[in-house]
């Protein structure tokens, strides 16, 4: 999650907002150079409280 951000802030691509951090969720959002927001996350399922 963190290269991809990293790759799209090096292509003039802007992170609007800090990282949210949820606990068993990080969330990153990016928008890039032609105005598309694109929102990266990863998401730990071993700290989730979700049953399969």
């Amino acid at each position: 999650m963190h290269r991809i951000v990293t790759n799209g802030l090096r292509a003039q691509g802007k992170e609007p907002s800090e990282i949210k951090d949820y606990g068993f969720m990080q969330l990153r959002t990016i928008e890039d150079f032609d105005g598309h927001t694109w929102e990266i996350f990863f998401m730990d399922h071993n700290t989730s409280s979700f049953e399969a």
